[in-house]
């Protein structure tokens, strides 16, 4: 398939990155999405608070292109460490998957991981 195919099938099905949008930073990304994202304002208040005091100290001073699987897996590590419940992590998660951080981070629900380790068979 040539690269010109691939793109508009990528644009169809949704899962296509502009090569640039990689070089924003995460804290200009996540306040770009919050700004311009149709949502409730509770909703927005929530997802706000969440990327201020539990993403951005993390990651937002990377550009979206660095952030790796590896990085988000260490911050739900230390969202542990912190003693946050499974459901705030969850809630965390939430937030960052509907910004579209996590298609730029490897799995498409990295905190599978978490709760797997959580609640053992």
């Amino acid at each position: 398939m040539d690269f010109a195919t691939k793109m508009e099938n990528d644009k169809r099905e949704n899962s296509y990155v502009d090569p640039s949008a990689g070089k924003v930073s995460v804290r200009r990304y996540a306040a770009d999405w919050l700004a311009l994202k149709p949502m409730a304002a509770g909703t927005e208040e929530s997802y706000e608070r969440i990327m201020r005091l539990h993403v951005l100290p993390q990651l937002g001073k990377k550009t979206i292109s660095q952030v790796t699987a590896a990085d988000v897996e260490e911050l739900y590590a230390l969202w542990r460490r912190q003693g946050a419940m499974l459901n705030t992590i969850d809630s965390r998660r939430i937030a960052l998957n509907r910004g579209r951080m996590a298609r730029y981070t490897g799995p498409r629900h990295p905190g599978v991981a978490y709760r797997q380790a959580a609640h053992p068979k």
